[in-house]
């Protein structure tokens, strides 16, 4: 028996019997049935008009199709909520170690889990079920597997990552780091060409932990190695070869006697690549010191050990006066060599004798002991040790 029972609170509908559904029908046609077990079954949309008097909107729909819009009367996916001029979602936990949301994917393919768009409708952001990580539209369609990747893409225009440090303060830096767990490991920047994961290496910039080195590739050669020695170039590994040192600087040229005596003369200057050293030397209208035996100025740097094989001498030499400088009748000017290991080279006067050789400038060959308004430039390129 069925009735239908009302009073100033309730309404009652009462189907007894087995089997008997309490159903809703409007022009000839079921719109809802309500079951004996309490299931709702409906053949269009479930909508509510909110809970006060001036709901004007659909404030929630479940659909047919088992999706649920809020302020959506149309919901693209199971669940979509509209903001209408304010914020459409907050999830807040209210317990610390809560989470605010998880979202888990099934799958470990390119799958997205999660995904923020653009007002295209195109991807801005997503996360993929293979724990690759997308920032921005590809173009690229499906894209190639690659485990736990993250791709800055785009389709217009250059793609920018800027880290900026928003406080203003000296102990806020902007560090871009990585690092591997592995102490092993490498660390490399790369720059590709062509499609994604099948691109041509252009280009990388790779960091060795074991070699310490960190090494520079341009056209997919290596260009430029920094070294624990030095740097090197175009693959070159040798520690010989590494350059180590670029200066320029001045230093106190120093007259002094193989004997005895010493004394300041002036300032020279120097350019050191490497072991590679160039001095420029100007005595201008200086008094030399008094001293005994062959007269030898300072180095900026020690020359290397086998530097007399090398015979490593200076160029062509300015001096004045004649008379002061040299006192032999087949004098033909002056020269200066690099002695090995030493911080210290030697003047050579050179005389045409019967064995035509070069005998060293000591104060007994000419008047340069003690000498003022002496002159002389010259300049030298030599190995240091």
């Amino acid at each position: 028996m069925s009735t239908i029972k009302s009073s100033a609170e309730n309404l009652t509908l009462n189907a007894d019997g087995a089997n008997n559904d309490i159903i809703f029908q409007s022009n000839g046609s079921t719109k809802a049935t309500l079951d004996q077990a309490g299931s709702l079954s409906l053949s269009g949309n479930l909508t509510s008009l909110g809970i006060d008097d001036n709901a004007d909107a659909n404030a929630i729909t479940i659909t047919s199709a088992e999706r649920v819009g809020i302020n959506k009367t149309s919901p693209d996916g199971k669940l979509e909520v509209l903001g209408g001029g304010e914020t459409a979602l907050v999830v807040k936990t209210a317990n610390s170690g809560e989470y605010a949301a998880i979202i888990q994917s099934v799958t470990t393919n390119r799958t997205p889990i999660l995904e923020v768009r653009n007002n295209g409708g195109g991807s801005a952001f997503r996360v993929q079920g293979n724990d690759e990580t997308v920032i921005g539209d590809s173009g690229w369609g499906t894209l190639p597997q690659n485990a736990e990747e993250t791709l800055l893409v785009t389709r217009n225009g250059a793609v920018i990552q800027t880290i900026y440090a928003g406080e203003n303060s000296s102990a806020r830096d902007a560090i871009l780091q990585l690092q591997t767990r592995n102490t092993a490991a490498q660390q490399r920047i790369r720059f590709l060409n062509g499609a994604h994961a099948q691109g041509t290496g252009s280009g990388q910039i790779h960091y060795n932990p074991d070699g310490h080195f960190m090494a520079f590739d341009a056209n997919a050669s290596e260009r430029f190695r920094i070294t624990a020695n030095g740097v090197t170039f175009n693959g070159d590994t040798a520690a010989a070869n590494a350059l180590d040192d670029y200066e320029e600087g001045t230093w106190t040229i120093v007259l002094t006697g193989s004997t005895s005596g010493s004394g300041n003369l002036t300032t020279g200057y120097y350019t050191k690549i490497g072991r590679m050293v160039h001095c420029t030397f100007t005595i201008s209208n200086t008094t030399f010191p008094t001293f005994a035996g062959n007269m030898r100025l300072s180095l900026p740097f020690t020359g290397a050990s086998n530097m007399d094989n090398r015979q490593e001498n200076s160029g062509d030499v300015y001096f004045y006066p004649l008379s002061k400088w040299t006192s032999g009748s087949s004098f033909t000017g002056v020269s200066f060599q690099i002695q090995g290991s030493s911080p210290t080279f030697g003047f050579f006067q050179i005389k045409r004798l019967a064995s035509d050789r070069q005998a060293q400038l000591g104060s007994s060959q000419g008047s340069n002991s003690g000498a003022g308004g002496m002159y002389a430039r010259f300049s030298i390129t030599y190995t240091a040790a």
